[in-house]
């Protein structure tokens, strides 16, 4: 993509279309779509589905941000490199365990027999979606 150099917008429009070019793929470029005609799809579908059903522009433009950016951070977060064993080493699991028994005891719960990460993005979600819902019916 080419911005005409005299329009002031050009270059820098040109400049994040490469920076977005350069990623990797998955989420690392969806996390920098701001210029990415499939996610404005997604939006405006989602978007104009909320409003269809009553939600305000800005209020149905909000639960949308906050949804795309949950999902990219969502995927992010599993993208990551996982520690190796030269950064697990010195990692005291008991101690972790001992400072965090909440923590530790809430995602062995979680993560029991056939549960997955994308169980644990699905319900994140319906955590995201409910808050909007409620958030939705107190507007209205």
């Amino acid at each position: 993509m080419r911005g005409h150099s005299g329009d002031a917008m050009g270059r820098p429009v040109q400049q994040a279309a490469e920076r977005v070019l350069v990623r990797h793929l998955g989420a690392r470029v969806g996390s920098a779509s701001q210029l990415s005609v499939t996610m404005a799809a997604i939006s405006e579908l989602a978007m104009s589905t909320l409003v269809a059903r009553g939600i305000p522009l800005l209020e149905a433009r909000v639960i949308v941000l906050t949804v795309e950016r949950f999902t990219v951070g969502h995927v992010l977060e599993e993208q990551a490199p996982r520690p190796d064993a030269e950064a697990l080493k010195d990692f005291d699991m008991a101690a972790f365990a001992e400072r965090h028994p909440t923590a530790v005891a809430a995602i062995a719960e979680y993560f029991g027999p056939g549960r997955t990460v994308d169980d644990l993005f699905r319900d994140c979600l319906e955590v995201v979606i409910a808050g909007a819902a409620v958030k939705a019916g107190a507007a209205s």
